[in-house]
C-alpha cells in the first residue's frame, strides 16, 4: 500500500489554508449559503453582495433549487485606475436539493442587503404528523 501525503510548503501556507477554508466556495465564484429546515419549510440564505435582482435567476426543477447569476463589474470612468481589486466578477451557479417534497407554487424569494433568502414550503404529505394510538 502506497500513501502519498503532501506536507504544507510552510507554516504560513498552513495558516492561510486554515483561514481560507471557510471562504473557499466564494473564491470559486459560488455564493456562500446557509440551509435551515423546520417542520414547515426549508430556507436557503445566499450571500450575494453587489448582485442585482435582474442579474439573478432562480429555478426549481425536478426537486432541485438552482441559484445562478452574474456579479458584474462596477462601471468606471475613463480617467479611473484600479489600484486593487479583490472582488470576484463572474457567473455563479449553486444548487440545493431539499430533503423533502416542496410545494413549488408557494416558493418565495427576496433579496435584501446582498442576502438572497429563498423559502421552500414543505408539501403537505412531507410534513411531520403526530399519530395518536387508540
Amino acid at each position: 500500500m502506497l500513501l502519498h501525503v503532501e506536507a504544507p510548503r510552510s507554516f504560513q501556507s498552513l495558516v492561510e489554508d486554515f483561514f481560507e477554508a471557510g471562504t473557499h466556495r466564494t473564491h470559486q465564484g459560488l455564493p456562500a449559503v446557509e440551509v435551515v429546515e423546520d417542520d414547515h419549510q426549508t430556507t436557503i440564505a445566499a450571500e450575494l453582495p453587489g448582485v442585482k435582482k435582474e442579474d439573478l435567476k432562480i429555478t426549481f426543477e425536478d426537486g432541485v433549487l438552482t441559484l445562478s447569476g452574474t456579479r458584474k463589474p462596477d462601471e468606471l470612468n475613463d480617467n479611473t485606475r484600479v489600484l486593487l481589486n479583490e472582488r470576484h466578477v463572474r457567473e455563479f451557479r449553486r444548487t440545493v436539493r431539499p430533503s423533502h417534497e416542496v410545494e413549488a407554487s408557494q416558493i418565495a424569494a427576496q433579496l435584501i442587503d446582498g442576502v438572497l433568502t429563498v423559502t421552500l414550503p414543505k408539501a403537505e404529505k412531507a410534513k411531520a404528523r403526530t399519530i395518536s394510538v387508540r
